[in-house]
């Protein structure tokens, strides 16, 4: 389960719910959307152990608001993962890596960027 909390007067939390299996595309978008609004920040991710839905998370906002490649994004979220005995770590699980690839080729993520970049007009 992954938890967002933004600081405004008081602490925020959402809770977005994404499971062992990881996020799905709706939870993504939620969580992009908290995000963008900077009457939000800053924001604090987290997840039971820290680097499974938070790192996850932390690279749909890297690719999405800064523009980072692929690699950039697996060799940030690997800055994090737990590491045992001082020098082992496990590689991010599978699905959380093809959730990462899967938002970075969807087309709905470019939809969504230019949507969140749109200027906003007054009806």
């Amino acid at each position: 389960m992954a938890l967002v909390c933004s600081f405004q007067a008081a602490i925020v939390y959402q809770r977005l719910g994404a499971g062992v299996k990881g996020l799905t595309d709706a939870q993504a978008k939620q969580f992009i959307d908290i995000v963008a609004n900077p009457a939000n920040w800053p924001v604090l991710v987290d997840c039971k152990g820290g680097e499974g839905s938070a790192g996850v998370m932390s690279a749909l906002v890297r690719h999405s608001f800064d523009s980072w490649q692929h690699d950039m994004v697996v060799k940030e979220a690997g800055n994090f993962r737990t590491r045992h005995l001082g020098f082992i770590t496990k590689p991010m699980a599978r699905c959380r890596q093809n959730f990462i690839q899967h938002w970075e080729s969807s087309t709905g993520e470019v939809a969504l960027l230019q949507e969140l970049q749109a200027p906003k007009t007054a009806s």
